[in-house]
């Protein structure tokens, strides 16, 4: 059922985990999204205030090394 979506909608991942991204990334890319990935809160938030996605996928947990 790979069928193309009518529109592109953009999905923002935002994961500390490069696995996590990479997997999510590859899977709904093949589905037909648009994926924009962050690999950290402050660039997820960087990209919200330059374009809005239309779902955002968040880590809950995500470890600060500052």
């Amino acid at each position: 059922m790979n069928e193309k979506l009518e529109r592109n909608y953009q999905i923002l991942i935002a994961d500390d985990d490069p696995d996590n991204l990479r997997l999510l990334h590859n899977l709904l890319r093949e589905q037909g999204y648009q994926i924009r990935p962050a690999l950290s809160g402050e660039k997820a938030l960087a990209f919200v205030q330059i374009t809005q996605p239309d779902l955002i996928l968040l880590d809950i947990l995500m470890v600060s090394f500052q």
